[in-house]
């Protein structure tokens, strides 16, 4: 209750001077936990998209062009000249672009465990829940959160933790 209270306060600050960096990172678990599952999908995309497009040039054959380029650019920035590492410059919204371009290859994994998902059109929904939460947390969107919201994210966190982590253990 108190983080929640003080996480508003300096939510209300920020917007109220524009700045962004006003009271430092604020991290909670839902935030330790989209960056857990960001890295998860970032090396599941590369796992599965380098045995399907060629070890060495898969990310610049397999990403759309103007992700590829955005994290090129990102890894320029941060000074990490290892071009096999850009795949990890990607966000969690263009890591879902990526899965949803390539859904032949990415969703029956999603599916095909006892854990996973019923349909296409649950996972569609997971990714949009996912990315509202994150895109809320990210940008500092003072909207006020869904009844039941931080149920149904625990539920897709850990379905979607649960299809990822065996593959990626393989």
């Amino acid at each position: 209750m108190f983080f929640r209270v003080l996480k508003k306060f300096i939510l209300y600050i920020r917007e109220g001077t524009g700045d962004h960096s006003f009271g430092g990172e604020i991290e909670s678990v839902t935030s330790k936990e989209l960056k857990e599952l960001e890295r998860k999908i970032k090396e599941l995309i590369r796992l599965v998209l380098s045995k399907n497009g060629g070890e060495e040039d898969w990310f610049e054959k397999k990403v759309p062009p103007d992700i590829y380029k955005r994290a090129l650019k990102n890894l320029e920035k941060r000074a990490e000249g290892d071009i096999k590492k850009a795949y990890l410059q990607l966000t969690l919204g263009e890591c879902m672009t990526i899965l949803r371009q390539n859904k032949l290859l990415f969703y029956p994994l999603f599916r095909k465990s006892e854990q996973g998902f019923g349909s296409d059109s649950e996972l569609e929904g997971a990714f949009d829940f996912i990315t509202r939460i994150r895109t809320k947390m990210v940008h500092y969107v003072g909207e006020e959160g869904k009844t039941h919201d931080d149920t149904l994210f625990k539920i897709y966190i850990e379905k979607l933790n649960k299809c990822v982590e065996p593959i990626l253990s393989l």
